[in-house]
């Protein structure tokens, strides 16, 4: 089956194109269109021609003698005049269809029997669950008693929150209260169920105090070389000296606690060995060991001996 082609491609002897609507292609229905060549037809199942009810207002009929805007007025607004009344009982609400407002109209459709309509009255006096002086909600109740009712809990008073700014109801804490009395870490504590919520909080070590690692000793950014990590006592001995520790020495400590860093509790050890067992190679290792950890005489007298030492940076 062919399909038509619009008149205005076929007379201006463009290429053919099929029609859309009203005997034109897309595009040229599209420019006369925007061009206002179509008037806007009936809404709805209206016949033509017919008008607004509503004394000195010429639109098109929309539905129940009125135009768009008069029945908006009309089931929305109710302000006018001549908006034909529900015939429901007891009601002077405009009807929206089959003579009957809203809410009739609803009950109708349901199948249930014509009642007369109470409007929303406002909610005045206070709430009827223990100790409570709040307005009333739904039911006779506040919103909180409300909400115990319907879970089908007891009604018991409502705990009035708490003002946050005091101090921590978990004492000593010197933090202060944003939750319900309590601070962030007590707060979230109590709600997660742990039994040792009110434990003192520790305090957080100052910046630069650094980590215990798995294996005791202390662990610190490095003050010079950022980015990296030192062990304190590694550091401690190396101001000491002015200079860094060699791959063959390392620190003790006298009291065997690793993580206890005094100066008075630090020692130096090496773990170095002579390379043979000829005399001279135990000479040269005994030079080397006096230029390195022998009296101030003895430094001077084997400096000479003494293997390359790397000073500390900023000395």
């Amino acid at each position: 089956m062919s399909k038509d082609i619009c008149a205005r491609c076929k007379a201006e002897g463009q290429e053919p194109k099929p029609v859309q609507a009203r005997g034109l292609c897309r595009r040229h229905y599209l420019r006369a269109y925007r061009a206002g060549e179509f008037q806007p037809g009936p809404v709805g199942m209206q016949p033509r021609g017919r008008t607004c009810t509503v004394e000195g207002c010429g639109r098109p009929h929309k539905a129940h003698g009125w135009c768009k805007r008069h029945l908006y007025a009309a089931v929305r607004v109710g302000k006018v005049d001549a908006a034909p009344r529900c015939v429901g009982p007891e009601c002077d609400l405009p009807a929206v269809a089959h003579d009957l407002c809203q809410t009739h109209r609803r009950q109708e459709r349901k199948g249930l029997p014509l009642t007369p309509f109470k409007p929303r009255q406002r909610r005045e006096g206070t709430c009827g669950g223990p100790e409570c002086g709040k307005p009333i909600k739904s039911a006779g109740l506040c919103d909180g008693h409300y909400y115990q009712q319907r879970k089908g809990l007891p009604l018991t008073p409502i705990r009035k929150p708490k003002p946050k700014g005091g101090p921590c109801e978990a004492r000593p804490c010197p933090r202060p209260a944003l939750t319900d009395g309590l601070c962030r870490t007590h707060y979230t504590r109590r709600l997660s169920g742990q039994s040792n919520w009110a434990d003192l909080i520790p305090d957080k070590a100052p910046d630069g105090a650094g980590t215990l690692n798995r294996n005791g000793y202390r662990v610190i950014p490095h003050p010079q070389r950022p980015g990296r990590r030192i062990f304190e006592h590694r550091w401690v001995v190396q101001t000491l000296l002015d200079r860094e520790l060699l791959p063959e020495e390392n620190v003790h400590h006298l009291n065997g606690v690793r993580h206890d860093n005094r100066p008075e509790n630090l020692e130096l050890w090496t773990k170095k060995q002579p390379p043979g067992q000829r005399v001279e190679d135990k000479v040269a290792f005994a030079r080397e060991m006096l230029a390195l950890y022998g009296t101030e005489d003895e430094r001077a007298r084997y400096a000479e001996h003494a293997p390359e030492l790397t000073p500390l940076a900023g000395t």
